[in-house]
């Protein structure tokens, strides 16, 4: 839409604040939609320009080229401005004349000391003093700006991404420019199209500034605040502080801070999210009634500050996180995340009953047997009768692996062969009799009544007892017949004496 057709549209706009009704006048509604339109068109000049310029420079005709794309790029500007110009009767206007006035008021103060600067680290000597000398006061203007030398920007962003910048903050330069030269040379009929009555004057706005920078003492008293806060947004509505410091002091349930700040195009939600963000760091999440009482608390700050959830950055969900923790806590007993808390209470109390019964119950060791296992049968099925929380599976797995384990060892009397039960009954048979003291008849005797006991507890019968007793027979006969040994041993002898 051309800036003629938006005049004749112009109707004043009332919003809602904190400190009661706003009125935008025509002049401030018009100063905004030109903002809104030529921002558009800036930014699409910046693509343009970003697209061209793909490679950090190196060299003097690189850098002359660069000059050449923003030349190209701000051309749509000038293109744009053209049309406006000449639809309010400036149909002398060309786009070299709208380049010049550019040049003249330092439009394009930040592009111009960044190529001053770019010239200066590449060393170009013949060029570097008389862009210096050029644009000194370009350079002294982004000093002023930007709070930063030129010099010092350069250092610490890399040299492209400082070009790509070109753009920004240029804006409301020009459409203030716009207005000062429409405003002097044509009659608005009944619009006083001047910067003082839109934004007002250097001096205003240097004293607003300082009373933003002090509004949120304490000293101040609140309608002390409304008066300033009003006086400021009557005056000056494009400042951004008035809106972030108004959040801050009357919060945003209804959102009428932020609506007006919108439609002034001044994104408010990072100013929220620091607020609640702030917030959240005094918060207590010490206790799981700590995190709830927390949660209430932030949620209470973002309806206050007018945030939704799904701009709070994650803070919420955080809190989630850590109520989870603590919900998980409180069901894990013993190791076993129960389904329930009140399942959860029920396996605590069983707990101390569980603990008790297993302190019965043994690991099994190389020399288990059988009754043992039956042992270990007989508590397992009392304990699957007799316990039914959520610990139970545990419990049982434990026993279970008992009686795994008890196989394995009994099954396995030597090192690596594991046999099956009658074998390996057998084999603990022998072994456990050759142990045992055989040195007399007696002894012997005992042996085989020892062997007849062991038996259940081997998984063996008598007729699984034949090497046993061969064994036992040996051990008796060398005892009843000592002689043979006596003649086995002067056998033995005599080779040794050959």
């Amino acid at each position: 839409m051309l800036v003629s057709e938006m005049l004749k549209e112009l109707e004043e706009k009332d919003f809602p604040t904190p400190v009661g009704i706003l009125t935008l006048s025509k002049e401030q509604v018009f100063y905004n939609d030109l903002q809104e339109k030529y921002f558009d068109i800036i930014q699409q000049a910046k693509k343009t320009f970003i697209t061209s310029c793909k490679y950090e420079p190196t060299t003097e005709d690189e850098l002359s080229q660069i000059r050449t794309y923003f030349t190209i790029s701000t051309s749509m500007i000038h293109r744009e401005l053209k049309k406006d110009f000449i639809s309010l009767g400036f149909y002398d206007m060309d786009e070299s004349l709208i380049e010049g006035i550019m040049n003249d008021y330092h439009i394009y103060w930040r592009f111009k000391a960044i190529i001053a600067s770019i010239y200066d680290l590449l060393g170009i000597i013949h060029y570097s003093s008389s862009f210096r000398s050029i644009f000194s006061e370009d350079v002294k203007r982004f000093h002023d700006m930007a709070g930063i030398s030129i010099e010092d920007y350069i250092k610490n962003t890399d040299i492209l991404e400082a070009i790509h910048s070109s753009f920004d903050n240029i804006t409301q330069s020009i459409c203030l420019l716009f207005i000062n030269i429409i405003g002097n040379r044509i009659d608005l009929d009944d619009l006083d199209l001047t910067i003082d009555n839109i934004i007002g004057n250097d001096e205003d706005n240097d004293t607003y500034h300082r009373l933003l920078s002090n509004i949120l003492e304490s000293a101040i008293p609140l309608e002390e605040k409304t008066k300033i806060f009003r006086e400021i947004l009557c005056v000056n509505p494009f400042l951004y502080d008035v809106y972030h410091n108004m959040v801050i002091v009357y919060g945003d349930e209804q959102k009428e801070i932020e609506k007006l700040a919108n439609y002034l195009r001044f994104d408010l939600i990072p100013i929220k999210q620091e607020i609640a963000s702030i917030f959240f760091k005094s918060l207590s999440l010490d206790t799981e009634k700590d995190t709830l009482d927390s949660k209430e608390k932030l949620l209470s700050c973002f309806h206050h500050i007018g945030l939704d959830i799904e701009n709070d950055n994650g803070l919420l969900q955080t809190l989630d996180n850590k109520l989870e923790q603590f919900d998980l806590m409180y069901r894990t007993v013993d190791g076993v995340t129960c389904t329930t808390r009140e399942s959860a209470d029920f396996a605590r109390k069983e707990l101390l009953e569980i603990t008790e019964f297993m302190q019965e119950v043994q690991a099994p060791t190389s020399k288990s047997l059988l009754d043992y296992e039956e042992d270990l049968l007989n508590k397992k099925t009392l304990f699957e009768s007799r316990f039914s929380s959520e610990l139970k599976p545990k419990y049982l797995g434990i026993l279970e692996k008992y009686l795994s384990d008890f196989d394995n060892k009994f099954c396995t009397p030597g090192l690596f062969r594991k046999l099956d039960r009658k074998t390996a009954g057998k084999e603990r048979l022998l072994k456990m009799i050759k142990k045992l003291d055989l040195s007399t008849i007696e002894k012997i005797d005992e042996a085989y009544q020892t062997m007849e006991d062991l038996l259940p507890n081997l998984g063996l019968t008598a007729e699984d007892t034949n090497d046993t007793i061969t064994y036992l027979e040996k051990c008796k006969d060398r005892i009843l017949n000592p002689k043979e040994k006596t003649n086995l041993l002067s056998s033995f002898g005599k080779l040794f004496k050959k």
